[in-house]
Formats: structure tokens, C-alpha cells, sequence
């Protein structure tokens, strides 16, 4: 591989291991300078579970569709088949050879152009993924999710140097008018939980299945 990709590497296990001592990530923002999210106390894992039933809840009795219904109905309307989730797997594979192909390159140039491949590959397997995901992102159980993921969010982002919550309530977390920096504190949090590093989405080394943990279809 690449000196450059080598260094990257390094650097990518050094603030692993310096978020794995701490138990935070700290990151600057626009609005509200630089900001620390960690992981979430057992207490404020009960009360955003608390939260999901709550929102899931109240989504059934307005008549949401779950998962369930939702797999039914994909199924009854033929909406997604057998067939797209076999290219799924083909693009999968795809990716894996290119990866393994990477890893044995030393030219910057061959290197450079694995790379792209990949990126190409991965484009084409995110669009397939979001096809099928479509039909979960307002299922009862998806708008739950949402609300347990954005209650912690609220409870784990922090000042940097003070350790003060970054909003004094949830009420005031949702109405927040700069969706910018609400986004990239989502990002963060969401990487970070999921032991990704901050710049996951611009290495195409480090993505793996994403949709596994954003698949709204319960199997």
C-alpha cells in the first residue's frame, strides 16, 4: 500500500484507541465550537427505550404500518424480489475482490484506480440498499428508532470544555435551527457508537454492510 495510506491507517487506530481510553470523541462544530459525545449512562439507555416504546406506541394506534406489515405488503405487491437481493450479494462481492485486490498493490496509481472502482461499486450498492430501505423509513418501528436515537444524541453531546450538555432539554434538541451542526453531531455520534472512525465515509477500506444496522425490515 501507499506511505499515505499507511500513515491514514495509523492515525485512524491511534484516535481508536484514544476514544476507546476516554469513551468520547471530540470534534468541533459551527454553532456551537468543540463538542464531546460518549456513551450513554444505563440510566439514559432506560429512559431512550422508554422512549421507543412510547413512540411506537402511539405510532401503532395511529394506524403505521410495523415491519411486519410492511414485509407483507412488499411481498403481496412484488415490490422487491429474490432477484435484487441476489445483485445486493453480487455488488458485495464485488467490493470484497477489489479489496483483497488493494491490499497486494503498491502503486499509487493501480492503487488509485482500485480505489475508485470501489467507490463506484459501493455508490451502486448504497442506491440498491436504500431501494429496499424506502419502504421501512416510516414504519412504526423506524419512527421509534428515530426518536430513541435522537433522545440520546440529546443526552450525550456535550460541551468539550465544561462537560455541560450542549442542549438544557429535548425540547430544546429538536427545535434546534442549525441543521448542520445537529448533523454533524449525528454523524459523529452514530460512527462513534458503532466503533467507525470519524472520517468513515470518505475511506472506502473501513465501510462494511451499513445497511445491516440501518435495515428497518425485521427478518
Amino acid at each position: 500500500m501507499a506511505e499515505h495510506a499507511k500513515d491514514k491507517t495509523e492515525k485512524e487506530v491511534r484516535d481508536a484507541m484514544t476514544e476507546i481510553k476516554t469513551g468520547r470523541r471530540v470534534f468541533n462544530t459551527n454553532k456551537y465550537g468543540l463538542v464531546q459525545i460518549r456513551f450513554p449512562k444505563v440510566e439514559e439507555s432506560r429512559l431512550a427505550d422508554w422512549e421507543y416504546s412510547k413512540v411506537l406506541q402511539q405510532a401503532m394506534l395511529d394506524g403505521i404500518a410495523t415491519n411486519k406489515e410492511m414485509d407483507r405488503l412488499i411481498k403481496e405487491r412484488n415490490l422487491w424480489t429474490k432477484e435484487d437481493d441476489k445483485e445486493i450479494e453480487k455488488i458485495k462481492g464485488d467490493i470484497d475482490k477489489q479489496l483483497l485486490i488493494l491490499s497486494k498493490m503498491d502503486s499509487a496509481k493501480r492503487i488509485g484506480d482500485s480505489e475508485q472502482k470501489i467507490e463506484e461499486y459501493r455508490t451502486l450498492l448504497f442506491k440498491k440498499q436504500q431501494e429496499k430501505q424506502v419502504f421501512y423509513n416510516n414504519t412504526a418501528e423506524s419512527k421509534a428508532e428515530e426518536s430513541k436515537m435522537s433522545f440520546l444524541i440529546f443526552k450525550c453531546s456535550e460541551d468539550a470544555d465544561t462537560g455541560k450538555q450542549v442542549w438544557k432539554t429535548y425540547d430544546d434538541f429538536k427545535n434546534e435551527e442549525d441543521q448542520g451542526t445537529v448533523n454533524t453531531i449525528v454523524y459523529q455520534f452514530l460512527t462513534f457508537i458503532n466503533g467507525l472512525p470519524a472520517d468513515f465515509l470518505s475511506n472506502p477500506s473501513t465501510q462494511q454492510d451499513t445497511e445491516e444496522t440501518g435495515e428497518g425490515s425485521a427478518e
